[in-house]
């Protein structure tokens, strides 16, 4: 599943969902109209690039310090007291006088005849604040000074942003909790994203007004690219965007646990039975005790078998587990209480078991924005209707299904196998059989046998070709009577059947267009 596009390509169905009440900071509402949001302040160490990190690092930061605004000793400078080298690197990082003084310093450093002249006394004022506490000549501070966000009044909580605080600075909360790590603004309207200061990056990424709010079906291309598929342009934006590859790919598709158990090496079935999987409850998704478990809550041992198997945390916790063993609050943390929303659930029900409507309803009987809330919380539809693994299509048709598409088999994990067999994306469209269609079982090479049981191949399919490919004939033979009959245009594609005794090349409507 990619970028868990990702994050980014579940927001073809955003319309500013606030999550259990939770209000999206909104910066250019914040703050003077005449100082730009600096963005580049406001995302993780882990997302600054190699220069920014110098810049920062000669300023006194270091990760948790940057992670934490106000918490190093250089925001208690104003611009001016800045020299030498620390100015240098503030204006590297991109800073002017007023963004600093009003996003870093929170014109702290300013004497109170100072803040009059900066016409931003009456600010502090509201906020509580007087001539005789900023100077500290005995009196304590307001008492907003203690308040949480929440807790201020509103004309308190204008005030504040009119010194560059918003909720997440003033709460002082953690970095890894700010929107744009949690879930890439991900809920943000389109206008909410041009608010925001962010609108730039998704337009570099190829997101319009449109394809945002859901009024047209097609997203960017960007969005179905890898992360090594993204442009130098793309990468900066998503950087930006708070995205690294991991969040961009999002969790590996584990193909290995979607293939039947005949096909399971027998290193990963001795894993797997200390995991208590029977061949029962490997074919049977979410039959065995040990899927309701969250990764880090797993026994030693399971936990070393279940990375034997290939598994790592974020993998097991979304495709094996969809979270369902987090509590209300950590899927919140996790980006993806927004998904259980979408489908019913809410912090009560969740909390008692009390399943929404949804959770009895087949596949098509989702809407398209439920389908995608699945799909984030890395279902498909054979793990939602929970299809035994011998009837995917792994072991039914080895994803030569018509309905493929290139693109399809990178979503599943599988293009990679493609690859090695001698596939690529113009072969598929133009229906280019590679060499290793020909070739008998025994003749593939040690790489191309591999890549053939990781799809679902053993050597009976491989070397009976009707078998093989008695699905898509199938299909042919159908698509055939549905164009006939509907004058439906179905996405077929023709392709070359293997017989024990000749080749035959059967041509059908090559739709190029339809295969992004």
């Amino acid at each position: 599943m990619l970028c868990n596009t990702k994050a980014i390509a579940l927001v073809l169905s955003a319309s500013a969902f606030l999550v259990e009440g939770r209000i999206n900071s909104v910066r250019s509402l914040q703050a003077p109209d005449d100082i730009e949001y600096p963005e580049f302040r406001f995302i993780s160490w882990k997302f600054l690039t190699d220069d920014e990190r110098a810049f920062a690092d000669t300023l006194g930061y270091v990760e948790g310090t940057w992670d934490h605004p106000g918490s190093a000793a250089i925001s208690k400078k104003s611009f001016d007291e800045l020299t030498g080298d620390k100015l240098a690197a503030a204006k590297g990082l991109g800073f002017n006088d007023d963004q600093w003084d009003c996003y870093v310093n929170h014109y702290g450093s300013y004497s109170w005849d100072d803040l009059q002249k900066k016409q931003v006394q009456e600010y502090f004022n509201v906020l509580g604040w007087t001539h005789e506490s900023w100077r500290g000549d005995g009196v304590a501070r307001p008492n907003t000074n203690g308040k949480d966000w929440e807790d201020l009044t509103s004309e308190e909580r204008q005030a504040a942003k009119k010194i560059c605080y918003f909720e997440e600075i003033w709460d002082d909360i953690d970095f890894d909790k700010w929107d744009c790590t949690r879930n890439h603004y991900s809920d943000y309207t389109w206008h909410g994203l041009e608010e925001e200061g962010v609108i730039e990056y998704f337009k570099i990424l190829g997101w319009t007004d449109a394809s945002w709010n859901g009024t047209t079906a097609n997203a960017p291309e960007s969005a179905s690219k890898s992360w090594n598929d993204l442009t130098e342009e793309q990468h900066v934006a998503a950087r930006k965007l708070c995205f690294l590859k991991q969040d961009w790919d999002g969790p590996a598709y584990p193909t290995f646990r979607y293939r039947s158990w005949k096909y399971v090496s027998s290193d990963q079935k001795a894993n797997a039975e200390i995991l208590k999987y029977t061949e029962d409850s490997w074919n049977n998704i979410g039959s065995n005790k040990v899927e309701k478990s969250a990764f880090d809550r797993l026994e030693s041992g399971s936990v070393q078998a279940a990375k034997a198997i290939g598994f790592e945390e974020e993998v097991w916790d979304c495709f094996i587990n969809h979270y369902e063993d987090y509590d209300w609050d950590e899927l919140f943390e996790e980006g993806v209480q927004s998904h259980y929303h979408e489908l019913g659930w809410l912090a009560e029900t969740w909390k008692s078991g009390q399943a929404p409507a949804s959770e009895n309803l087949d596949w098509d009987e989702l809407t398209p924005a439920q389908q995608e809330a699945a799909e984030e919380l890395c279902y498909q539809q054979e793990s939602w209707e929970k299809i035994p693994l011998d009837e995917w299509d792994c072991a039914k048709t080895h994803y030569f299904a018509l309905y493929y598409t290139w693109a399809d088999l990178k979503r599943l994990g599988v293009q990679q196998y493609f690859v090695t067999l001698g596939w690529d994306h113009m072969a598929w469209r133009q229906n280019e059989a590679p060499p290793s269609e020909t070739k008998d079982w025994n003749q593939l090479t040690k790489e191309e046998e591999a890549a053939a049981r990781n799809l679902c191949y053993h050597k009976e399919d491989w070397n009976d070709p009707p078998e093989k490919h008695n699905g898509a004939a199938a299909g042919v033979a159908i698509g055939v009577v549905c164009v006939g009959v509907l004058g439906a245009v179905l996405l077929l594609r023709r392709k070359k059947l293997k017989t024990t005794t000749k080749e035959i090349t059967i041509t059908l409507p090559n739709l190029d267009a339809v295969e992004a």
